[in-house]
């Protein structure tokens, strides 16, 4: 059957599917694909550096002749304020500056399903009372703000009519403007109805006030050096998922903070000393070793996934991991050539679930790979000296010729033992597999 034999309703399903690049190659093959298709094309709009004035108003132009239809299309939108500089030759080739941000505006006027909005360098269009402003801070529907250091400055916060949920604030370098703009969005009503902040670390060592956001579920935090992580746990009571990518100093006190669920680390030695002694069920340590003992012993979590330290996980390391934890998930660079490489290391464990991704480098190689018969042998091997152990997973992370990269997994599911260590597997279908890791993954 051809795809465009299948009826609309159905049609409109699959391009749902497509991502916003492949939404607009289908609908380039005919009229029919075209209409179908036009809703995906126009979810996700991006304005980039490469835009000038021009660009900026035939596409509003062109959005704005079918309103407010083609407008209500857009989810997402990314805008560069470099289009509609002033000053610059280009824009002044390509016509009024002005005309263009009127446009733009009358877009957003109408853009009543926007959900996201990433603005970068657009101080000059928020600097002044202009009705770009205007229409950025009425948006109905909005529910996510990306800010670089520029557009923060003056970004409208006390007229948002929105109650976005999530905030992404990419700021390296602070001065004393940018906490400022930051203490003010946090004062803002919508403040207490944030689900997600993403912030750099001098941003939060610059916010001494306490201000508690009951809703916040998820912090991360950027590189550079935290200063203290007390007052965050005061700030975010109800946080459950902690990402922290900046460096936080060994002398931090440490504090107990029971509602985190979820704590991520690059896992570098500098984060080996994260001041947190409460229980945390679920860690993600992306370069794992020995010098992470004394945290995970602290934390006793019960979910652990762990990646290679440089270019390679030491299995060695492995056993100092406590035994609290239920499900591994470890992330080596190549998988053993045997299963007794992990086996001395996990049989003391009380593991219920064992996941192993492992990398090929090029398609159709078959350095560290292994068949289907090779794979139940080696699950079989480690559940037989892990008595406890009633899943396992293998993941191989393929890379193609063209640097795209797949994920195919298979689990395998101990049925029964017998005395003599001899292993019944079954091997679950690839929705059975993803079932039992999820379960797995929030394991308590």
């Amino acid at each position: 059957m051809e795809l465009l034999t299948l009826n609309d309703d159905v049609l409109e399903d699959i391009i749902v599917q497509m991502n916003p690049r492949s939404a607009k190659l289908f609908s380039t093959t005919c009229r029919r694909a075209r209409i179908i298709a036009l809703p995906r094309v126009l979810a996700y709009i991006t304005l980039g550096k490469n835009a000038d004035p021009r660009t900026v108003s035939e596409f509003c132009a062109f959005m704005l002749l079918d309103t407010p239809r083609r407008p209500g299309y857009v989810r997402r939108l990314k805008l560069f304020g470099s289009a509609f500089l002033v000053g610059d030759k280009r824009s002044q080739r390509a016509g009024p500056p002005l005309h263009a941000i009127l446009l733009m505006s009358k877009f957003l006027e109408h853009t009543t399903a926007l959900q996201e909005v990433d603005i970068r360098s657009a101080e000059d269009l928020l600097r002044e009372e202009t009705p770009f402003k205007d229409a950025l801070s009425t948006l109905p529907s909005l529910k996510s703000i990306t800010l670089d250091d520029k557009t923060l400055l003056w970004f409208p916060w006390g007229r948002l009519q929105s109650l976005p949920e999530r905030l992404k604030i990419l700021v390296t370098n602070v001065h004393s403007g940018h906490v400022a703009a930051f203490q003010s969005a946090m004062a803002q009503p919508f403040a207490r109805s944030l689900v997600s902040l993403d912030v750099g670390a001098s941003v939060l060592n610059a916010w001494t006030e306490i201000r508690v956001l009951p809703s916040l579920r998820k912090l991360s935090v950027w590189p550079g050096t935290l200063n203290r992580v007390s007052h965050l746990c005061h700030n975010f009571p109800n946080l459950t998922y902690l990402d922290v990518m900046a460096e936080v100093p060994v002398s931090s006190a440490h504090v107990h903070w029971p509602s985190l669920d979820i704590l991520r680390l690059p896992g570098y030695d500098y984060h080996c000393s994260i001041p947190i002694a409460s229980h945390i069920r679920r860690v993600h340590i992306v370069h794992f070793n020995v010098s992470h003992r004394s945290l995970i012993e602290r934390i006793s979590p019960v979910v652990l996934v762990i990646g290679a330290s440089q270019y390679h996980l030491n299995f060695k390391d492995l056993a100092i991991i406590p035994t609290s934890v239920k499900y591994l998930h470890i992330h080596p660079m190549f998988l053993p050539d045997k299963a007794s490489s992990l086996i001395d290391h996990l049989k003391r464990h009380n593991l219920i679930g064992l996941c192993i991704t492992y990398k090929l480098w090029r398609a159709g190689s078959r350095l560290g790979e292994i068949q289907f018969a090779s794979e139940i042998q080696f699950a079989s091997e480690i559940a037989a000296f892990v008595p406890t152990l009633l899943y396992v997973g293998l993941v191989k992370h393929a890379t193609m010729e063209l640097g795209q990269s797949s994920l195919q997994s298979r689990w395998f599911r101990v049925i029964s033992r017998d005395s003599k260590r001899q292993i019944h597997l079954d091997a679950l279908t690839e929705e059975a597999g993803e079932r039992i890791e999820q379960q797995l993954l929030n394991l308590s």
